[in-house]
Parts: structure tokens; sequence; C-alpha cells
């Protein structure tokens, strides 16, 4: 019944922030961050009915805090940098979670990320060279390292944990393709449906990691 009642009440949110930004603008500013509040207080109260404060819950709970934090500070341009630190101290608490928990590391998949981070960067930096968007060169390639590693790191550890894959592996791969999305928005060429794969896949991405904490425990 809780599973229930968190998927059901994230899904009512999630639709909602959505709709706001397209269609209720001004409301967006308080839409946006209700996802990731409730999924953190969803967390809490089952960490605390459960005793479940272990080292890799707990990173899990940092890096939706962060992504809380990231989510209001973009509400506001001139923000925007903070939003994508406090993106990144996330993605790093995930990535520290999802390593500590593994027991063995595929170093071909920490290869592919790295690689793929580089292309992801080489991308960017491409589209918005010489123009004024490039004094994000550091942040973009800061960034698209960490979101690489933290999905590499995802996937290493959904390997050995086979019946949670759906949850962890899928979730990662919903976060990189949601921030992929929002890059090429960004900094390429926005487009009408960009916040409906964006934000869809983002809450998505950490309702599944949220799910497979409470099948671990």
């Amino acid at each position: 019944m809780f599973l229930i009642f968190f998927s059901i009440s994230l899904i009512i949110c999630s639709s909602f922030s959505v709709y706001c930004r397209y269609k209720k603008e001004n409301w967006y500013f308080i839409a946006k961050p209700i996802p990731l509040s409730l999924m953190i207080l969803f967390l809490l109260y089952f960490l605390i009915h459960t005793d479940g404060f272990t080292t890799f819950n707990n990173w899990i709970l940092v890096g939706l805090i962060f992504g809380l934090l990231g989510d209001i500070f973009l509400l506001k341009e001139k923000l925007f940098l903070f939003g994508l630190i406090s993106f990144l101290i996330g993605h790093i608490g995930y990535t520290v979670g999802f390593l500590q928990n593994s027991k063995t590391y595929n170093q071909t998949i920490f290869i592919v990320a790295i690689l793929l981070a580089l292309l992801y960067s080489a991308f960017f930096i491409s589209k918005i060279f010489r123009t004024s968007k490039q004094k994000y060169f550091p942040a973009i390639i800061l960034y698209a390292i960490g979101i690489s590693i933290m999905a590499a790191s995802g996937i290493n550890m959904s390997n050995e944990l086979q019946t949670n894959f759906p949850y962890f592996g899928f979730g990662v791969l919903l976060f990189t393709f949601s921030d992929s999305i929002w890059g090429y928005n960004k900094f390429v060429k926005p487009f009408y449906f960009a916040q409906i794969f964006i934000l869809s896949s983002y809450y998505s991405a950490q309702m599944l990691f949220c799910v497979g904490i409470f099948k671990l425990i």
C-alpha cells in the first residue's frame, strides 16, 4: 500500500509540474520542487520506520536533497550556475552510494562512460564556441563527467543486484537521457516538447531510485 500511495502521489505531482511548465508558468515556481520534496519526505518516513539509515540509503538521500536545491536554483536564470553545482553534488552523492554498495567494478563500463562524457562535452562545446554561452565550458565538462560516472556506477551496481536493475539501472539511464535533452535544449536548440521529456524522465529516474531502496529493505 505504501508503494502504491507513493507512486500515485508522485505521478500526480510530476504531471502537475509538467502541466504548469506549459500552461500555468506562474505556478511552476511552486509546482517544480514538489515532486522531489515528496520523494524526500516519503524516503525519510520509510527509513525512520524501517531503521533503514544505511550508508547507501543516506547517500541517495543526499542526492535527492541536492537535486531539490538544483530545481529551486534553476527557477531563476541568474542562479543557473548554483543549480548546476547543486545537481553535480547530487550526482556525486548518488555515485558514492552506488560505488560503496558495489563489490566489483567493471572497468569497461567506466571507460565507456568517460569516452561518452568526452563526446558529450565536445558536442556541446562545438555548438556554443564563440557565443555568449562559452563561459559555461568548465561547467559543461565537469557536469558531463559527473553524470557519466554516476550512470556507470549505477549500472555497475545493478549488475550485482539483478533483481533491482529495473530500478537503479533504468533510473540512471533515464537520468542521463533527461540531462542530455536538457543540455540540447539549453545550449543547442530549444524545442517545444523538451520540458515534457526532461521533467518526466528526471522525476521518473529519482522515483525509481526511491523504489529501489523500498525494495532493497
